[in-house]
C-alpha cells in the first residue's frame, strides 16, 4: 500500500471549524456528552449525514486494511446519523472522536465492543452487511492486482475529517481520520438510563488530561 502511515493534521479554516449551521445546530445527547467529557470547550460536533443501521450488526475497522472488531448485534435504526467531534490544537484541527447516533438520549451506561487496530490513519464504522460487501469488493480488487487505497482514494477523507465512502455496489462506509494517526482504539456502545442504545463511538484523542473517554459508569470526570 503506497501511502503515509498517518494523515496530517488539517490547518484550521472557517469552512472546517466555523460557526455555520452544522456547528451551531443542537447536538444529540451522545455527541454533547463526548464534548463535555473531553473538558475542552472548543470541541465541536459535525453532522456528517445519515447512516441507517439495517439490523445486521455493527463493526469498527480500518477501512483500508479491513482489520475489524467482532460484529456486535444492533437493532435496525433507520434514522441513525454519523457525527464527528473536532478538536483544535496549535492552529490545526483533528478528528477527536466519531459517533454513530441511533437515538437522542443522554448516555447513562456503556460497554466496550472491542479494539480496532488502525494502521492507515483512517477508521470507519460499518454495518455487518457492509463489512461483508466490502470484503467481497476487496477480494475482487486483489484479483485485479489493485488495492483499496488506489480504488477509493478520491473518496477518502484525506483533506477533510470525515465522510462517506461508497463502494461500486452502493455500500457505504462512515470513514474518518483517526486523531493523531495510527493506534488501537476502543469501540464503545452507549445506552441511556433505560438501556436503549443511543450511540456507538470511537475516541481518538481522549480528554484534555490525556485520559481516554470511557462510557459510564467508568467515565472520566
Amino acid at each position: 500500500m503506497t501511502r503515509s502511515a498517518a494523515l496530517p493534521a488539517l490547518l484550521l479554516t472557517a469552512c472546517l471549524l466555523g460557526t455555520g449551521p452544522a456547528a451551531a445546530d443542537a447536538l444529540p445527547g451522545a455527541v454533547q456528552w463526548l464534548i463535555d467529557r473531553s473538558g475542552d470547550p472548543d470541541r465541536i460536533g459535525r453532522d456528517i449525514g445519515p447512516y441507517p443501521l439495517d439490523g445486521s450488526g455493527i463493526v469498527a475497522l480500518d477501512p483500508l486494511t479491513g482489520f475489524a472488531t467482532k460484529p456486535a448485534p444492533t437493532p435496525a435504526a433507520p434514522e441513525a446519523r454519523f457525527y464527528a467531534v473536532l478538536a483544535r490544537e496549535d492552529g490545526y484541527a483533528y478528528a477527536a472522536a466519531i459517533a454513530l447516533v441511533t437515538a437522542d438520549g443522554m448516555p447513562a451506561r456503556g460497554e466496550s465492543l472491542g479494539v480496532v487496530g488502525v494502521d492507515t490513519g483512517l477508521a470507519a464504522i460499518v454495518t455487518r452487511s457492509g463489512l461483508e460487501a466490502m470484503s467481497l469488493y476487496y477480494d475482487s480488487l486483489q484479483a485485479q492486482a489493485s488495492d483499496p487505497y488506489t480504488a477509493l482514494e478520491p473518496q477518502l477523507p484525506l483533506q477533510t475529517f470525515a465522510s462517506f465512502v461508497t463502494l461500486p455496489d452502493g455500500t457505504r462506509m462512515a470513514v474518518s481520520s483517526s486523531g493523531y494517526g495510527d493506534g488501537g482504539y476502543q469501540f464503545f456502545r452507549l445506552g441511556d438510563a433505560q438501556g436503549q442504545t443511543v450511540a456507538f463511538y470511537l475516541d481518538f484523542l481522549g480528554d484534555r488530561k490525556g485520559e481516554w473517554i470511557d462510557p459510564p459508569p467508568c467515565a472520566n470526570v
